[in-house]
């Protein structure tokens, strides 16, 4: 299945398709999105201090990589490494 979002002139769209054309979301499908967000928010309220701090941590390595099969290698084997230790 394929699905991309842009924001584009400050509207986000979606396309399902490749070769398809960046359609704005529906007021329903952004309701969705905001509420899933919301969520999310709200599951991150209830992490504490050192969880925070370990997300943000592989979100900041995750970003520094444009290959995400790459950072699954690597992570695996430094947890690897963590369980030999």
């Amino acid at each position: 299945m394929y699905y991309q979002e842009k924001i584009i002139n400050g509207v986000l769209c979606s396309k399902s398709t490749p070769d398809g054309e960046f359609e704005p979301l529906s007021s329903i499908a952004l309701n969705r999105k905001v509420i899933e967000l919301m969520k999310q928010n709200e599951n991150l309220h209830n992490v504490d201090v050192k969880q925070k701090r370990e997300i943000m941590a592989n979100l900041e390595e995750i970003s520094k990589h444009t290959d995400l099969t790459e950072y699954i290698k690597s992570r695996n084997e430094k947890m690897e490494t963590k369980k030999e230790n």
